[in-house]
């Protein structure tokens, strides 16, 4: 992954707004948490790609919605910055949510393909960077499927002993 950026370095209060848009699906929570993201960090580099986060099929059936990919259409207007649907989950996997850092590398392995033309440069767009094995598989994906060059932007981040703050 050549670089990745956060909006915010994640802390209860950032756990409280995720878990409302994901687990009390309120989506109305994207507008405001784009805003911050397009205020926050420095914007990709014009021809770059958004891509977002694929969730599982059965993640999917049970929110209704992706994250990732509600984050990256607003991020793509804020921005005017094309999204690409150039990854699918190629398993089922598992809740990430309070794995480990080596259960979570085993269960995103392999766990995503690209599907279609591979943009040059792709921008992985995600909700929340705690260990990094998702976006580093994710990554691997687009590379293997031709992807020049491969970031990352998300919401926050977890930081190991962190105070809360934005990262940008």
């Amino acid at each position: 992954m050549a670089w990745t950026r956060q909006a915010l370095e994640y802390d209860p209060s950032v756990a409280r707004l995720m878990s409302a848009l994901k687990d009390s699906r309120r989506r109305g929570l994207v507008a405001p948490i784009v805003a911050l993201m397009d205020e926050v960090l420095v914007h990709p580099p014009d021809g770059a790609v958004l891509v977002p986060v694929p969730l599982t099929r059965a993640r999917l059936a049970e929110r209704g919605f992706n994250q990732a990919s509600l984050l990256a259409a607003a991020l793509g207007g804020a921005w005017a910055m094309p999204v690409s649907h150039a990854l699918v989950r190629a398993d089922d996997g598992t809740h990430q949510r309070g794995a480990s850092r080596s259960a979570r590398a085993g269960q995103v392995a392999g766990a995503f393909a690209a599907v279609g033309t591979a943009p040059h440069h792709a921008v992985i767009v995600d909700d929340v960077l705690t260990t990094g094995a998702t976006l580093t598989a994710a990554a691997r994906a687009l590379r293997v499927a031709g992807c020049a060059r491969v970031g990352a932007v998300t919401t926050a981040r977890v930081v190991a002993g962190g105070r809360g703050t934005r990262v940008g």
